[in-house]
């Protein structure tokens, strides 16, 4: 569902860091200055957030990942951390465009939180365990 337009970062970018349900999108410019800045609300804390190949977005957000149309309409896709006291912290894609992203307790206890995959297929895989606080997922070429 992420795929090549998470590697085309000329296009579109998007922004979602611990904000209490914001995320916010924009073209770059110029200099590398964002424009035409929209801003999407959702009902949960957004982690991080990926440009959907098709258009609109995923967000890691709340107990796990959702898609955001262009118009702003959310879909659950998977909520691996649903029902414990967790959220989305960091993601991101690899090159192959599947979106990785971890997750934390609210009150940062040592080992609660989990590192999940959302393939692009929209399944999610839990790929490691007993972390405390994922952050800088990245990838060397």
């Amino acid at each position: 569902m992420t795929g090549q337009a998470a590697r085309r970062r000329t296009r579109r970018a998007a922004v979602g860091r611990h904000h209490p349900g914001r995320a916010a999108s924009g073209r770059p410019g110029t200099g590398g200055a964002l424009e035409s800045i929209q801003t999407i609300t959702l009902d949960r804390p957004v982690g991080a957030v990926a440009p959907a190949t098709g258009g609109g977005y995923v967000p890691a957000a709340g107990a796990g990942f959702v898609y955001v149309d262009d118009a702003g309409a959310m879909r659950e896709l998977a909520q691996p951390a649903a029902g414990r006291d967790l959220r989305m912290n960091d993601g991101a894609c690899d090159p192959q465009g599947r979106f990785w992203a971890g997750t934390m307790a609210y009150d940062e206890s040592p080992g609660a939180g989990a590192l999940y995959r959302l393939e692009l297929d929209g399944t999610c895989t839990t790929v490691l365990t007993g972390l405390t606080i994922s952050n800088g997922i990245g990838w060397e070429p």
